[in-house]
C-alpha cells in the first residue's frame, strides 16, 4: 500500500541517509564475499563490520528510500532482518549459547574474538530499535503515537552511533560493552545515518497529524542526550578501571621483584 510521497525537504534527507547506509553495507558485504578485508573496516587496526550487520544496513537503507517514495510495505524486509538478527544475537549473549547464526553468510577470519562474525551487543540492540521503527513506519494505518515511537527510537540509534564514533575519535571505549565484541567504527557511522533517516520518517508521520507542534522532538532529544551521557559515563568507568588495573599490576610486579633486589644488594 502506498501513501503520498513526502515533501522534497524530507526526501532530500531520507534518500541520502538510506543511500549512505546502503553504500556502507554493500562495501562491507563485498569485502566478505570477495575476501577483501580492507572493505569491511575503517582501517587495519579496527574491527570489521560483520556480514550480518552489512546486510542489515543494505536492507534498512533500502527501506528508508522506499519510505521516501511512499511505499510503506517495502520497509518490511529491513524491519524483519533487523529484528531477527538483533534478537537472536542478544539471545546468544544473554543465554551464552551458539545458534549458528553469526557466520551463516560469511566465515569471519578477521575478528580476534571468542565469537567471530557475531554482532556486538550494542550493534544488535541498535538493529532491534531500527527494526521496531521500520515496522511501525510500514503499518498502513499508524496510530497517533506512531511518530513519537519512531522518533524516539531513531534518536536513540543515532545517539548510540554518535557516541561510538566520538569514542573512536577520542580514544574512549564508548563503543564496547564489557568484554564482548566492539561496535565497528564504520558500523557506528551507519547507525548515525540510519538514525537520522528514521527521525526524518517520524517527522514525515508527524506532518500527517492534526497537531500543529509534534510532541515527540523534546522526548527524543532527552532520550538521545541520556544515551550519549550514559555511553560516555560507561566509557569513563571502563577507562578508570583499566588504569587502576594497570597501576595494581605494576605494584604487584614491583612487590615481587623488591625482595630479590634487596637480597642481591645486601650480599653485593
Amino acid at each position: 500500500m502506498s501513501q503520498k510521497p513526502p515533501t522534497l525537504d524530507l526526501r532530500a534527507l531520507l534518500i541520502p541517509a538510506g543511500g549512505a547506509s546502503i553504500i556502507l553495507g554493500a562495501l562491507a558485504l563485498t569485502g566478505w564475499v570477495f575476501h577483501m578485508p580492507g572493505l569491511t573496516r575503517a582501517g587495519p587496526s579496527f574491527n570489521p563490520m560483520v556480514a550480518n550487520a552489512a546486510v542489515g544496513f543494505v536492507l534498512d537503507g533500502l527501506a528508508l528510500i522506499s519510505l521516501a517514495g511512499g511505499r510503506r510495505r517495502s520497509a518490511l524486509p529491513g524491519a524483519a532482518w533487523s529484528l531477527i538478527s538483533g534478537v537472536l544475537t542478544l539471545l546468544e549473549y544473554g543465554l551464552s549459547i551458539e545458534l549458528g547464526f553469526d557466520q551463516m553468510l560469511a566465515i569471519d577470519r578477521i575478528t580476534q574474538s571468542a565469537h567471530p562474525g557475531r554482532l556486538a551487543p550494542n550493534t544488535a540492540l541498535c538493529f532491534v530499535l531500527c527494526g521496531l521503527a521500520l515496522w511501525c513506519a510500514s503499518r498502513p494505518r499508524p496510530s497517533r503515537n506512531t511518530a513519537t515511537i519512531i522518533g524516539v527510537l531513531g534518536a536513540v540509534v543515532m545517539a548510540f552511533g554518535t557516541a561510538s564514533f566520538l569514542g573512536y575519535l577520542a580514544g574512549y571505549p564508548t563503543y564496547t560493552w564489557g568484554q564482548w565484541t566492539q561496535m565497528a567504527a564504520n558500523t557506528s557511522i551507519g547507525f548515525v545515518m540510519l538514525g537520522l533517516g528514521v527521525v526524518a520518517v517520524a517527522s514525515l508521520g508527524a506532518r500527517g497529524d492534526s497537531e500543529l507542534l509534534p510532541r515527540w522532538p523534546p522526548i527524543a532529544t532527552v532520550c538521545a542526550g541520556l544515551t550519549v551521557t550514559l555511553s560516555f559515563a560507561y566509557g569513563f568507568v571502563r577507562d578508570v578501571e583499566s588504569e587502576l588495573d594497570h597501576v595494581f599490576s605494576l605494584r604487584m610486579q614491583l612487590g615481587k621483584s623488591f625482595p630479590t633486589s634487596a637480597v642481591l644488594a645486601f650480599f653485593s
